[in-house]
């Protein structure tokens, strides 16, 4: 079944000191579900804290001490803002906000979702990436219902409107990159001042039934906030996973200790979601079991926040700056590091590779039109938080 998906974009006046956010962020006379706020601006951040009151910033700081390391920090809307949900965020380079915002509105079945691209292109990332990575998303990332999608602009930055109108007629080009998008109508609004210049540009589009997320079938359920079950040795699951590692690692361990299963269901909905947006935009399936071998500390970090940015480089810089994987157990068994107990830890990871090109050690990020880094035979390197999923621990001696 296909859905009519709506983008709206549209350039509205306002103070970043003094604007009326409740007022500014009304569509057609209805009130967005969703308000999306980047932290990486302090004035805009700010802003909302003061038209949401004390409770807001109150549930804010709550909810950024409960989850540290959450990629969205979700606030329910407090005083005039006008919408259900405030989703919080950063911005940083080479992450595709748009992305995780749309897919959590999706999972909570939001209708309506607005993004602040207030000051978009200031953070060290070229205007052209933001409003195609933005609208792009936007306009393919959108599950069964119809949702709206809009961006408010700051009346002075007609750089980006202009940029957010390319993009959004560019949709209606095909590339050998991009299957050929559906038909898109444009209706732009005319400025009726000098004042104030609205425009709205409406694209809607046939999209085809989108991501639909569901645990995996091996998870256990839980009421407690565990992510962490360890296997029986007497399931398939286990076996098929010390099958394959022993295979690699003959003579190099003496024991398993434990194998566990990561059940952290915010990055595995980041990771399908990538997975997801990669076979439909290059028409083809990338995923490859590698390990990863890490410190007891490193391990504990990327249960709970996943592969970021953070472990760039560690496991070193020999084919670009990103997190290594390997095929090869034993070749990752070399970046473990025993504790006190002797005991050694490698993720079992599921990594989408997409389109990978040779790395060096000078690529501080993957080269445009491709998606990783490799030696050519076993060594993998990512360079997106999404892009790998730490899906088991192996824990051995």
């Amino acid at each position: 079944m296909y859905n009519r998906i709506l983008l709206i974009v549209f350039l509205m006046k306002f103070d970043l000191q003094h604007f009326n956010l409740h007022k500014i962020l009304q569509i057609k006379r209805q009130l967005v579900d969703v308000i999306v706020v980047c932290l990486s601006s302090k004035h805009l951040f700010n802003a909302i804290c003061k038209v949401g009151g004390d409770s807001f910033r109150t549930s804010f700081n709550a909810e950024s001490k409960k989850n540290p390391g959450a990629p969205i920090i979700a606030v329910k809307a407090e005083g005039q803002l006008a919408s259900k949900k405030i989703y919080c965020l950063p911005w940083e380079k080479d992450s595709n906000v748009s992305l995780t915002a749309i897919v959590k509105a999706v999972t909570e079945k939001q209708l309506s979702i607005a993004f602040a691209a207030i000051g978009c292109g200031n953070f060290q990332c070229p205007l052209s990436l933001v409003a195609q990575a933005m609208v792009e998303t936007a306009y393919r990332k959108l599950q069964k219902h119809a949702i709206s999608v809009s961006f408010a602009i700051e009346p002075k930055r007609l750089d980006i409107y202009d940029e957010f109108q390319k993009q959004i007629n560019l949709l209606e080009q095909p590339s050998q990159t991009r299957q050929p998008a559906e038909p898109v109508d444009v209706i732009i609004g005319n400025s009726s001042s000098e004042l104030l210049k609205q425009a709205i540009i409406e694209a809607a589009a046939n999209i085809p039934e989108l991501f639909n997320y569901q645990l995996p079938s091996t998870w256990e359920k839980t009421t407690e906030s565990k992510i962490r079950f360890k296997l029986q040795s007497t399931t398939n699951e286990y076996k098929s996973i010390l099958t394959n590692f022993d295979q690699a690692m003959k003579e190099k361990y003496i024991q398993i200790i434990r194998i566990e299963r990561i059940q952290n269901e915010q990055w595995n909905i980041q990771f399908l979601t990538h997975s997801w947006d990669s076979k439909n935009y290059f028409n083809k399936d990338t995923e490859k079991c590698l390990y990863h071998g890490c410190c007891e500390n490193a391990a504990s970090g990327i249960m709970e926040d996943c592969f970021n940015r953070s472990y760039a480089g560690v496991n070193g810089t020999a084919y670009g700056v990103g997190v290594y994987f390997s095929s090869n157990a034993a070749y990752s068994h070399t970046y473990t590091q025993p504790n006190a107990n002797g005991e050694r830890n490698m993720f079992l990871a599921r990594v989408l590779i997409v389109n990978t090109t040779i790395g060096n050690s000078s690529m501080k990020t993957r080269s445009v039109g491709f998606d990783s880094t490799t030696d050519g035979n076993h060594i993998f390197v990512t360079y997106h938080d999404a892009q790998a999923y730490a899906e088991y621990l192996i824990t051995y001696k």
